[in-house]
């Protein structure tokens, strides 16, 4: 897995923290980062469905694979 480097406002990260805190399933700061990365991928993906129709199939199935790849990442950061 690579890492990324976020750089997050202090008023931001203290909102994040609250989420952090107040809702069950984020364990850090930075899960709640790569979780809402990946919500906001899918959307930028199904958008994109919707404007052009559909991808061609070579497309979809690339996209497809990388959020896979990526869900497994998540399994395994959730393990650390």
């Amino acid at each position: 897995m690579s890492k990324v480097a976020v750089n997050v406002a202090d008023k931001e990260k203290s909102l994040i923290d609250k989420f952090v805190e107040k809702i069950p399933g984020y364990k850090n700061r930075s899960d709640f980062i790569r979780k809402a990365v990946r919500n906001e991928m899918k959307r930028d993906y199904e958008v994109l469905e919707e404007i052009s129709g559909s991808w061609t199939e070579k497309e979809a199935e690339k996209a497809e694979k990388r959020m896979r790849e990526l869900k497994e990442e998540d399994v395994e950061a959730s393990k650390t």
